[in-house]
């Protein structure tokens, strides 16, 4: 059964990069990176899947437009202590269909983990979006498309306007770093499971001026093997996710002992609010990684 739950896991994150479409906004409409769109005009009963977007609905103060949301199971969801007395619809994975429906939402965000009830949203003409932001231009896109359907243009714009200036302070920092550094960023102990460049993690190894190594085949995510971790010698290996702790990494992975990132105490652990949610906040997290990475 525990095989079973891996090899599921494996295959739903594989199918996160099978999409050919982009985020954009365009003939007054946000379209999202699966195909499907929602008109730019005001929602009044929003339900939202994903951490991400209930994060960037309090930064611009439309958190009154919230009427249900889906629990997170590995990572905390800010602001906690605000979020903790909406309406629960279920987790990311599971969210259920029966309680979305019961609330009469006007729209529906959901998180890519939750796209099993896609065609029933369709088939009751609930209006809705999936949601998987791949870099920082894609966050700011998120950003400005919830200004405009909930009425808080003005905040929206004010915080990109706040975050485009803080990414380019810790650009400046990094820029003082001219070396590239070998890295991986890995979200599964067993499988070996790693981020490539089409990923927010992907997206800060690019910033912090790492080469992915994630970068050998299809896909957002892949398997890992022995030998090509072995011939491409990772100089620092990030883990988060289902990666709790070095030692666990180590037992079931012992080849990453002959690795350069194991033999100069550079594996890192960070929770993957930090360094994978598709939230402005994880620009508030790259000084805490650049002190981790740089130190």
């Amino acid at each position: 059964m525990r095989k079973f739950k891996k090899i599921s896991i494996l295959l739903l994150f594989l199918s996160f990069g099978l999409s050919s479409f982009s985020m954009k906004l365009e003939n007054n409409k946000y379209f999202d990176n699966y195909g499907n769109h929602i008109k730019l005009k005001k929602y009044k009963r929003i339900i939202i899947t994903d951490p991400s977007c209930v994060e960037i609905f309090y930064l611009i103060g439309a958190e009154d437009r919230i009427v249900g949301i889906a629990k997170t199971k590995i990572s905390k969801m800010w602001p906690s202590e605000k979020i903790k007395n909406l309406e629960s619809v279920g987790t990311i994975s599971r969210p259920s269909i029966e309680k979305i429906i019961k609330l009469k939402p006007d729209l529906v965000i959901l998180n890519v983990m939750s796209q099993r009830i896609v065609d029933t949203l369709k088939e009751q003409n609930i209006p809705f979006v999936v949601e998987r932001a791949t870099n920082f231009q894609e966050i700011f896109t998120k950003i400005k498309a919830y200004g405009k359907i909930t009425g808080n243009d003005e905040s929206a714009q004010l915080l990109i306007k706040e975050k485009k200036i803080q990414l380019n302070k810790i650009k400046e920092k990094i820029s003082k770093h001219k070396k590239e550094k070998r890295g991986l960023v890995l979200y599964s102990n067993s499988p070996l499971l790693a981020y490539n460049s089409k990923s927010i993690p992907g997206e800060i190894m690019k910033l912090f001026n790492i080469k992915n190594l994630g970068n050998t085949a299809l896909g957002n995510t892949h398997i890992i093997s022995a030998d090509y971790i072995l011939e491409k010698n990772p100089e620092i290996i990030i883990c988060t996710m289902k990666i709790r702790n070095v030692e666990t990494l180590i037992k079931r992975n012992p080849y990453l002992k002959y690795t350069d990132a194991y033999k100069n105490n550079r594996i890192y652990i960070f929770e993957s609010r930090e360094i994978l949610r598709g939230s402005p906040r994880i620009i508030d997290n790259l000084d805490e990684i650049y002190e981790v990475l740089y130190k």
